[in-house]
């Protein structure tokens, strides 16, 4: 292979974007004089020569003779062979990048979709590009798999197999697959001309058969390897290599909270308990939020009756007399207020003023003579009156104004047991209800039903003994994109309902009904009981009542709200990762501290064991880098700091004990369909059942349809590990019957399924359980990789390095590949 071997691959993707950056500069070829003669003679003589010359270059004669990968048993692999293998890759690889760009699941930064009409096309042009621009590059990052394929077949003849009709179905279909992709793609050209100028040069039919036959060996050798060790694995074997392979097996709860400072994140150091640190979380939300929301409610009414009674003075016919009096009754006195622009563009006020909220109203730019209003603070309310507007002098500005406050303090006696309500309701288990009180939803549903109850017209419930805040009427003639743009019926000077009532009647999915009663609720604390009083075509005529949260109720619905961002309900599972951190690295993650364990190694009687050091209760926090894209092309990173504690501490999850069915099915139209590949396969039952296994695998049905313009749409039988009696993926009567009591091992039947299809169904044996399966299956795939490996080594399977000089030069040299590695 060479030096530079990684950085080739890591590269390959930038060569095959930008293939003008690679390209040599060719310098142009002086003939000598003396050769002129001499050519002009032998020129006469190879005319003939190389017309058959040529012949056999176009056909890959020359190129099918530079083996990459030497066999021992017949499966060598060469140029043309390995061309296709990788283009076959490339070409599902770009088939797939299509797919994903197309449907949104990958951004289409090349504009894929736009330039190619299909992922036929895509993947075509995709495959050619790098097999005939670059084919020494992809070839070198295929190196370990076009090795382990000739590895493979080459095990797979000492082992006895040979390729038998079943596998020639598979050889087959590979080549009409490429077949027919040549005559949707280019229906006026050959398959080898198509092959030659989208594959590789002088690539054909033969070779496409012949990397075919390598791969059927190869597959058919692998899956008896894993059929047979299937059968092997002790418990104590599969419970060493969940020890040895915890990623996915080991899972364990944990709760976190996402700190806004890393002071905050520290507070957390101290905490014990899981209850102690959900008690933290809720002592750091009230702290932010719950000032704030006590004012608007206790606070705020005294200060807008206030602000009524001055504004009902202010429009008294002796305003000039009244409103002076109403301000000295309020305590409002006029004072001057300067501010000033000091150090770093910092403002200044003289007299002080310590409120943001208070000092931005009263220095507005647009403030007015006499203007007044209610402004919130961050402990207090104020009732703010202008004297004067704002006077501006170079770096500074004046104002009379005065005020009055309203402060929290004013009203501890009521907040105090508030608090302690609030508090305990916020930590309960649910975080759904609370001591005393209820949301406007369940109000509402409970009025709904008294209403439905007792017949009554919704207008009329403000006259019985139910708690509601309005009782309006409301028309609608088409459902407005929102209240904002709503209009109010031509023919009545009613209101058009609130947005949340319109969703409920127009997108509810129900038949709505004339005198019917309904509820809508909007989220924030406002439900609504409705009643159609009429309906014209899509107009519906309402009656309804508003239903609000009660104070306490708002203000739990509010920090609940940012508790649930912060501190989500639900307790998160962390499944064991695949951990591959670098020893050099200083820095813990979350999971690593998570995940950190003892390995004590399996003995004779014993499996190996994973002992865990972390504990329940255990709590640190980290700190994280958090990327937030701005606007243009510039990136900032953010601290993040998130505190965590574990609930659960990792374990084996837990076994699935249910049973499983190990089998597969395969769909066709008719039961004669059905029958005939039945009979195909029946009886064999060699290598243990490895023969029927095999031959069942490798059916396939194919049927006519136009998909992405390509026709002749291939399905091969379907095997799965893990059939449950609750699974749904397979027709109900074919399950059933892979749970038939005493049902023998590689039992065949044909079954007309519930859909009205025709199924060959497979029965190869009783699973494990679900959990059991799963690792046994990796556990597998882990030996099959070493067996392989282990053929590799043995046997010395690498690429030629003479014919690799052949295939051009790799992407980077050895200068090139230290400065990249930099």
């Amino acid at each position: 292979m060479g030096k530079g071997k990684r950085n080739r691959q890591l590269h390959l993707e930038d060569k095959l974007a930008n293939p003008e950056r690679y390209k040599e500069e060719k310098k142009p070829f002086r003939m000598p004089k003396w050769a002129t003669r001499t050519i002009c003679i032998a020129v006469l003589v190879l005319v003939v020569a190389a017309i058959v010359l040529t012949a056999m270059v176009q056909n890959g004669v020359f190129l099918r003779t530079q083996v990459l990968v030497n066999s021992t048993e017949g499966y060598k692999l060469n140029r043309q062979m390995a061309s296709f293998i990788v283009w076959q890759s490339l070409y599902q690889q770009g088939y797939q990048d299509w797919y994903y760009a197309y449907y949104g699941l990958t951004e289409d930064t090349n504009k894929i979709t736009e330039t190619y009409s299909s992922p036929s096309e895509y993947g075509i042009m995709y495959a050619a590009q790098s097999t005939t621009s670059f084919l020494r590059d992809v070839i070198d990052s295929s190196a370990d798999y076009l090795a382990e394929l000739v590895a493979g077949a080459d095990a797979g003849v000492k082992a006895g197999f040979v390729l038998d009709e079943y596998d020639q179905i598979a050889i087959d279909e590979m080549v009409d697959w490429i077949k027919n992709l040549q005559k949707n793609a280019v229906p006026d050209a050959s398959l080898n001309s198509f092959l030659g100028v989208y594959v590789g040069k002088g690539v054909t039919e033969t070779d496409v058969r012949d990397a075919a036959e390598l791969m059927a060996m190869y597959t058919k050798y692998c899956d008896y390897v894993k059929f047979d060790m299937d059968k092997k694995p002790s418990k104590n074997t599969l419970l060493t290599f969940i020890a040895e392979n915890p990623a996915n097996h080991y899972e364990a709860v944990y709760r976190a909270y996402k700190a806004e400072s890393e002071a905050e994140a520290k507070k957390f150091e101290g905490v014990k308990t899981e209850a102690e640190f959900t008690a933290l979380v809720v002592d750091i939300l009230m702290e932010k939020n719950l000032n704030a929301l006590l004012i608007s409610h206790y606070a705020t009414p005294d200060a807008n009756a206030d602000k009524d009674a001055l504004n009902t003075a202010k429009k008294a016919a002796d305003a000039k007399d009244k409103v002076p009096a109403k301000l000295k009754e309020l305590g409002i006195v006029s004072a001057d207020y300067k501010a000033t622009s000091g150090e770093n563009n910092k403002i200044v006020y003289s007299p002080e003023i310590k409120d943001e909220a208070l000092s931005s109203w009263i220095f507005d730019s647009n403030r007015k003579k006499d203007d007044f209003g209610v402004v919130t603070g961050e402990s207090s309310v104020y009732l703010v009156y202008a004297f004067s507007a704002p006077v501006a002098k170079e770096d500074s500005t004046t104002i009379k104004t005065g005020w009055k406050e309203y402060k929290l303090s004013d009203y501890a006696d009521e907040t105090k047991n508030f608090a302690e309500n609030l508090k305990k309701d916020l930590i309960s288990e649910k975080r759904e209800d609370t001591t005393a009180h209820k949301s406007s939803e369940d109000l509402a549903k409970a009025l709904l039903e008294a209403v439905k109850k007792d017949k009554l017209n919704v207008k009329d419930i403000d006259k019985k003994a139910y708690t509601v805040t309005a009782v309006k009427t409301g028309v609608t003639t088409t459902k407005p994109e929102s209240s904002s743009s709503s209009s109010s019926s031509s023919s009545t000077s009613k209101q058009t309902a609130p947005d949340a009532i319109l969703d409920a009647l127009y997108e509810s999915g129900e038949k709505i009904e004339k005198g019917g009663y309904y509820q809508a609720d909007d989220g924030n604390g406002n439900s609504y009981v409705v009643q159609v009083t009429n309906i014209s075509g899509t107009t519906y005529t309402v009656d309804y009542a508003t239903v609000e949260d009660s104070t306490y109720y708002s203000i739990f619905r509010s920090i609940k709200t940012k508790m649930d961002s912060a501190y989500p309900l639900t307790a998160p599972t962390l499944a064991h990762p695949d951990l591959t951190t670098d020893a050099d690295e200083k820095t813990v993650t979350f999971e690593e501290w998570m995940c950190e364990a003892t390995l004590t190694e399996a003995t004779k009687d014993a499996p190996a064991t994973l002992t865990f050091k972390r504990a329940a209760n255990d709590v640190k926090w980290f700190k994280t880098e958090e990327k937030t894209t701005t606007t243009g092309s510039t990136t900032l990173t953010k601290p993040v700091y998130t505190a965590y504690i574990v609930v659960t501490p990792m374990k084996a999850e837990k076994e699935d004990t249910e049973a499983t069915a190990y089998a597969g099915y395969l769909k066709y139209n008719s039961k004669a369909d059905a029958e005939v590949a039945l009979s195909k396969i029946q009886g064999l039952t060699g290598r243990d059942g490895f023969d029927l296994w095999h031959a069942f695998k490798s059916l396939s049905v194919t049927t006519k349809a136009k998909v992405e313009g390509e026709e002749d749409t291939v399905t091969n039988a379907t095997i799965e590990t893990n059939i449950k009696k609750t699974t749904t993926t397979v027709d109900e009567k074919v399950r059933d019957w892979f749970f038939t009591e005493g049902l023998a091992k590689n039992s065949l039947k044909v079954i007309e399924g519930k859909d009205g299809s025709f199924y060959l169904a497979y029965f190869k044996s009783a699973s494990d359980t679900v959990t059991t399966r799963e690792i046994k299956d990796e556990w597998v795939v882990s030996e099959m990789t070493n067996h392989i490996n282990q053929l590799i080594k043995d046997g010395g399977y690498k690429l030629d390095e003479a014919t690799l000089e052949k295939l051009g030069d790799p992407l980077l040299t050895e200068e090139e590949t230290t400065t990249a590695a930099k």
